[in-house]
């Protein structure tokens, strides 16, 4: 059957590279389409929104070392000889079964419990830190906007104006309890800019006023 040094070959292969790719692009489209209501449609769509900032890496770096390991793909190819050519494994391997492959291996990452790690590299994530600075910018506009009858507003409001300056600093602070408040963590990258939004009220409240 064909060796390790083959399926390692054939995770190289610019074909076979390019029809995963397109299974990544096809599960992407297919949970973003599919109801609200689908099973662990929540995790799987953040899963998706991640993966779509970054179609190629999640491809490479991600899918290529699982697909190429996938017991089902191993299977298809496992009448072939130990040094068999990658375009000849890549033949001997149905769209099917690729997207059969990426499929899983998607929702079976999407639905992992939620860590710390987890929890630490979306905090630290450039897109997902880039949605809790407009947040906070709308966060300041509303407070510069009610009436200065409202409870605390001359505190609010001048925390608002030294905030305005030093939004990166702001973000630096409630970034990680953003993304352990209740109505982030359970989806990360896949929040709603309603609920987010509403995070970030919840923690610049807490910490920062």
């Amino acid at each position: 059957m064909a060796a390790y040094s083959d399926m390692k070959a054939l995770a190289a292969d610019a074909s076979f590279i390019q029809r995963v790719t397109y299974a990544l692009e096809t599960y992407i489209n297919t949970v973003a389409t599919e109801a609200a209501t689908a099973p662990n449609h929540e995790q799987r769509l953040a899963w998706a929104t991640k993966s779509l900032q970054n179609i190629q890496g999640t491809a490479m770096n991600f899918l290529m070392p699982r697909v190429t390991q996938d017991p089902n793909i191993i299977s298809s190819v496992s009448a072939l000889a130990k040094g068999t050519p990658p375009d000849t494994i890549d033949a001997a391997i149905t769209d099917a079964q690729i997207q059969t492959s990426v499929d899983s291996i998607a929702n079976t990452d999407a639905t992992k419990v939620v860590d710390y790690t987890n929890s630490f590299n979306t905090a630290n994530d450039g897109n997902f830190r880039a949605r809790i600075q407009a947040a906070v910018v709308a966060f300041i506009a509303q407070i510069m906007a009610e009436p200065i009858t409202t409870t605390s507003h001359s505190s609010r409001a001048a925390w608002a104006r030294q905030a305005v300056g030093n939004l990166s600093g702001v973000v630096n602070v409630i970034a990680l309890p953003v993304v352990l408040d209740p109505l982030v963590n359970t989806v990360l990258y896949g929040v709603s800019d309603a609920n987010l939004q509403t995070a970030v009220q919840n923690q610049i409240t807490t910490y920062l006023l």
